[in-house]
């Protein structure tokens, strides 16, 4: 894959592991390093997603019987400050004979796009794309992550194609054990805080802070002379 050969172009850097491993990373995926929205676009296709309804172990709509490979689960790892989320069926005997869900027409085309985890306020606080597999789909998606410092609980959600988002069991986390580097998003601007949590989740200080924020002042645009010749000028005059 072309993806794998850039990788393998990525050349060793003695003394530059941070440098090396960013390289790496860019090379198999180079659209977070390009695109200053591709992560926040994440955020507004699961957003839109959960505007048709969020299913549930105990209702799953016309998906019943399909729970084993749709609900999520989050636990935690023999590493105390990392927990991992997890979807789909890891093991089935398939001599037992029995299948291990009810088929339903249609979803054997649907296919995993999102796996990630709310905090007690109901941000995002990890998400991870999964791509199309094709005639061969994906049947057990898992990953790890290190929570932010000042987390209370986890719930973890899983986006199909077909079949929605589904939100599994949320577990308790301890909000002294965590990520430092993301204190921030504990600590976060009641403006961002606004924009990122569920209002029905907020503490009753952290609401008060929101309450409190005044829209930004509109200011007049101001006209801008474009060249004759630049692209701005051409669209301008097109208009």
């Amino acid at each position: 894959p072309e993806h794998v050969q850039a990788l393998l172009k990525v050349p060793h850097m003695p003394g530059q592991p941070v440098k090396e491993t960013f390289a790496r990373m860019k090379a198999l995926d180079p659209r977070r390093f390009e695109d200053k929205y591709y992560e926040a676009a994440h955020l507004l296709r699961v957003q839109h997603a959960e505007s048709f309804g969020v299913h549930a172990a105990g209702a799953p709509a016309e998906w019943a019987g399909q729970e084993d490979e749709v609900v999520p689960a989050v636990y935690v790892t023999p590493r105390p400050d990392t927990v991992t989320i997890c979807v789909g069926i890891a093991g089935y005997d398939s001599s037992s004979g029995a299948p291990p869900t009810v088929d339903i027409p249609g979803a054997e085309y649907d296919f995993l796009e999102f796996l990630y985890a709310k905090d007690q306020e109901g941000k995002v606080v990890q998400i991870l794309p999964f791509p199309n597999h094709g005639i061969t789909p994906a049947l057990f998606c898992t990953y790890s992550f290190v929570p932010p410092k000042g987390t209370t609980s986890l719930t973890p959600f899983a986006a199909f194609k077909i079949r929605g988002v589904w939100r599994g069991s949320p577990i308790e986390w301890n909000p002294e054990v965590g990520s430092e580097e993301m204190q921030w998003f504990t600590d976060m601007e009641p403006a961002l805080r606004a924009k990122l949590a569920e209002r029905g989740k907020l503490q009753a200080k952290h609401k008060a802070e929101i309450a409190a924020l005044r829209p930004p002042r509109s200011e007049k645009t101001k006209p801008v002379l474009w060249p004759e010749n630049s692209w701005e000028g051409n669209a301008a005059k097109a208009r």
